[in-house]
C-alpha cells in the first residue's frame, strides 16, 4: 500500500513539473478507464439541444425523442394548408438545451375539419334545473369546432326546462330544434326568413283550434280563440 501511494505521488509530481500550461490536478486519474467513460457520458448529455421539428410527422417525433428517453405530448388545431399529423409548432424553441425530465409538447395539424352537422350555426341555451333564467350563446362552426359569437341572458318557461312539457305546463322542452322564422319589428340584415310583428301579433295556444301553434293576428281570429301574445 505504501509503495502504491509513493508511485502515485511520484506520478503526480512528474505531471506537475512537466506541465508548462495550466495545471490539471486530476490528469493522472483520467488514465483510468472508468473516469474516461463517465466524462464522455456527461459531455453527451450536456450537448443535447432542441432540433427544428417543423414539418416532422407525429411518428418521426415519437421515434426521435422516444429513442432518447424524452416524454412527448400532442395537441391539435385545424389547418387548411398543413397535412394532418404534421408539426405546426413546438413548445421548446430550436437550440434550447434539453434535460431528461423535460416534457416536450407539439402542436400538430388536424387537417381540414368539415362540419359534421347539417347546420353550421346554432343557439345554445343553458339553464340550471328548475331555474327560469339561463344563458344563450350564438355559435358558428369554425376552424373545426363551435365558436361562440354572442352571449346573452334568456328566459325559459315558468317551471324551467325539462322533458315533461306540454300545453299549459310552463316547461320549455329540452332537445335540439330547428329554428323557424325570426319575429321582429325591424327586418334583420342578411337573407333571414322573418315576420314583422306588432301588438296584434299572437300565437294560438288553443288546442281545439285548427290554427293551434301558428302565428296569427288577433283581429283575424274567431271570437273566443285563446292566444298568447
Amino acid at each position: 500500500m505504501k509503495r502504491f501511494t509513493l508511485v502515485l505521488c511520484v506520478l503526480l509530481c512528474v505531471t506537475l513539473t512537466a506541465c508548462s500550461g495550466p495545471i490539471d490536478l486530476l490528469a493522472p486519474f483520467k488514465i483510468l478507464p472508468i473516469w474516461g467513460q463517465k466524462m464522455e457520458e456527461t459531455r453527451e448529455d450536456s450537448a443535447t439541444a432542441m432540433p427544428d421539428c417543423s414539418g416532422w410527422t407525429k411518428q418521426e417525433v415519437e421515434e426521435y425523442f422516444g429513442e432518447r428517453g424524452y416524454t412527448v405530448g400532442f395537441t391539435y388545431q385545424p389547418s387548411d394548408s398543413i397535412q394532418k399529423d404534421t408539426v405546426i409548432m413546438q413548445g421548446v424553441e430550436v437550440g434550447a438545451p434539453l434535460q431528461q425530465d423535460t416534457i416536450l409538447v407539439f402542436i400538430l395539424s388536424q387537417g381540414v375539419t368539415e362540419c359534421p352537422y347539417a347546420y353550421s350555426q346554432k343557439l345554445l341555451l343553458t339553464v340550471a334545473k328548475g331555474a327560469t333564467r339561463g344563458t344563450m350563446q350564438l355559435q358558428n362552426w369554425q376552424d373545426g369546432g363551435w365558436q361562440t359569437k354572442y352571449t346573452c341572458a334568456a328566459t325559459v318557461g315558468k317551471n324551467g326546462a325539462g322533458t315533461n312539457y306540454g300545453e299549459g305546463k310552463g316547461v320549455t322542452p329540452v332537445g335540439v330544434f330547428k329554428l323557424g322564422v325570426i319575429l321582429c319589428q325591424t327586418p334583420p340584415a342578411g337573407n333571414w326568413p322573418y315576420r314583422t310583428v306588432s301588438t296584434d301579433t299572437c300565437i294560438v295556444d288553443d288546442t281545439a283550434s285548427p290554427l293551434y301553434n301558428t302565428i296569427q293576428n288577433k283581429a283575424d281570429l274567431p271570437a273566443g280563440t285563446h292566444v298568447d301574445t
